[in-house]
C-alpha cells in the first residue's frame, strides 16, 4: 500500500467512526426528547440541538421522523439490558417462584434504573397505532415466548397446576409492568432500589399462588 492509499484509507476509517459517533448522539438525544414530550412533541430541531448537530445531519442519517423514533426505541432496549436480563432469566433453573422472583427483580431494575425507556414504550402505543404490532414482535414477543413455553414446562412436569399457558404468562408480564404503569399514569412513587427484592418478593409469592404452585417459603400463622 502506497503512503497516499494509507492516508486515504485512514481518513476514511475517521469519517467511520465520525458517523457512529454521530448517529450515536443523535440516538440519544432522540431517546431523551421522545421520553420527555413523545413523538409529536418533539422536534428534529430539538434533537438536533441536543446531539450537537443541525438538522441536515439529523435528516441524513434519519430521513423521516419516525424512522428515528423506532432507531431510538432500538438503541435504548439494547442498551438498557432489559433482552439480556430476560434471556438469562428465562434460561436459567429453579423452582418456580425462584425464577419468578429473579425475573422480576431484574425487570423491575431495569425500568427504576432508567425511567425513559418505559415512557419510550408509552408513547410508541399511545400516538403511533399502526406500529403496535411492531413494537410487540420486535420488544415484547420474545418474554412473552419464552414466558409461556417456560410455564408450559411447569405444567408439563407438575410442578403448577394445568393453566393456559398463554393467559398466565399475559399475566405475570402485566404484574411486572404494574409498578411502572401505576407510577406513570396515576403518580403513584416507584420503589427504591432497596425495596425491589421485596416488591419482587410479593409479585413472586401472588404468581405461584394463582398458578397453583407450592411457595418455598414459610408464611407465618395468622393470630
Amino acid at each position: 500500500m502506497t503512503s497516499t492509499e494509507g492516508l486515504t484509507a485512514g481518513l476514511q476509517k475517521m469519517s467511520d467512526y465520525t458517523g457512529q459517533d454521530t448517529r450515536l448522539r443523535i440516538l440519544k438525544a432522540a431517546a431523551g426528547k421522545f421520553a420527555a414530550y413523545g413523538f409529536r412533541a418533539a422536534t428534529m430541531k430539538q434533537i438536533a440541538a441536543d446531539a450537537e448537530v443541525n438538522d441536515v445531519t439529523v435528516y441524513r442519517h434519519f430521513p423521516k421522523k419516525q424512522q428515528l423514533y423506532w432507531a431510538a426505541i432500538e438503541w435504548k432496549v439494547r442498551t438498557s439490558t432489559f433482552n439480556q436480563v430476560v434471556s438469562e432469566s428465562l434460561n436459567e433453573t429453579g423452582h418456580p417462584r425462584e425464577m419468578l422472583e429473579r425475573l422480576g427483580e431484574r425487570v423491575l431494575a431495569v425500568f427504576l434504573n432508567d425511567h425513559s425507556l418505559g415512557r419510550l414504550i408509552y408513547f410508541a402505543v399511545l400516538e403511533l397505532p399502526e406500529e403496535k404490532k411492531r413494537l410487540y414482535e420486535g420488544h415484547l414477543k420474545p418474554l412473552m415466548d419464552g414466558l409461556t413455553s417456560l410455564i408450559q414446562s411447569w405444567v408439563r412436569s407438575g410442578e403448577i397446576r394445568n393453566v393456559d399457558p398463554h393467559s398466565a404468562a399475559l399475566a405475570i408480564v402485566a404484574m411486572l409492568w404494574s409498578p411502572y404503569n401505576l407510577q406513570e399514569l396515576l403518580g403513584m412513587e416507584l420503589p427504591s432500589q432497596d425495596s425491589v427484592k421485596q416488591l419482587a418478593s410479593e409479585f413472586a409469592e401472588l404468581c405461584v399462588r394463582g398458578l397453583g404452585a407450592k411457595s418455598t417459603t414459610t408464611q407465618a400463622p395468622v393470630s
